[in-house]
């Protein structure tokens, strides 16, 4: 698992994370006061939230690279192949579904899954390092009820990272848990596969314009485009 913050490291990602681990280690190791039982499962702890995070950073990123080679070595050489044989006029896309398309679109969920834990496991980590007491026996709430007047977890983080954390939510990571869950508990999210003619070619995946709970199949639409 450590290799994982070296490949991040060479390729000048997470360069400051990587040091985080050492960052804990000294400064528990410097609390004379406390118990050394309890300094050694601390550590031990935020060592496995630590690597486990690395882990998954790495296996997002790696199934990501792949998902781009498979697009633009095997998908645009495919689609350049059966070219001549299709009476393409003034589309600008055209549906498209192929074996090389299915294992395409079996990376996508694996992907958006891990971006779901790690969006969790982040504060987990965080909240360790800053020795944040709270109960983990649940998905954490960070993102979910921050809104809620009886807010209980977010306000004891420090007001830096609760911005960065609802910049981050209402951009990004509340649409990745709307499209984690529905295709987890209703349907698969990847009808929509085409391929692109203009302005550029390329195979393109649409995801559901916008997703609410307990929404009724025939409901989905793709009219943005997303």
């Amino acid at each position: 698992m450590h290799l994982s913050g070296y490949e991040f490291n060479r390729e000048k990602l997470f360069l400051r994370f990587n040091g985080l681990n050492h960052e804990f280690m000294k400064k528990i190791f410097t609390n004379r006061n406390e118990d050394k039982e309890i300094i050694e499962k601390k550590y031990k702890l935020f060592e496995l939230y630590h690597d486990e995070f690395l882990f998954r950073s790495y296996f997002a990123y790696s199934t990501l690279k792949r998902m781009r080679l498979l697009k633009e070595k095997a998908l645009k050489a495919q689609f350049e192949g059966l070219k001549p044989h299709l009476k393409i006029t003034d589309e600008k896309e055209i549906l498209y579904s192929s074996f090389m398309t299915r294992e395409y679109i079996y990376f996508v969920m694996p992907f958006l899954n891990t971006i779901f834990i790690m969006q969790d496991r982040i504060m987990i980590l965080i909240g360790e390092f800053l020795n944040i007491k709270d109960k983990y026996d649940k998905l954490p709430k960070y993102y979910y009820d921050y809104k809620k007047k009886e807010k209980k977890i977010l306000p004891l983080f420090p007001k830096s990272i609760q911005t960065l954390l609802i910049n981050y939510w209402e951009k990004h990571g509340n649409f990745i848990r709307q499209y984690r869950n529905l295709d987890q508990h209703q349907y698969q999210l990847y009808y929509h596969s085409f391929y692109g003619l203009k302005p550029k070619e390329e195979y393109v995946l649409y995801l559901p314009d916008k997703i609410t709970r307990n929404m009724e199949l025939y409901d989905i639409r793709y009219n943005k485009k997303i």
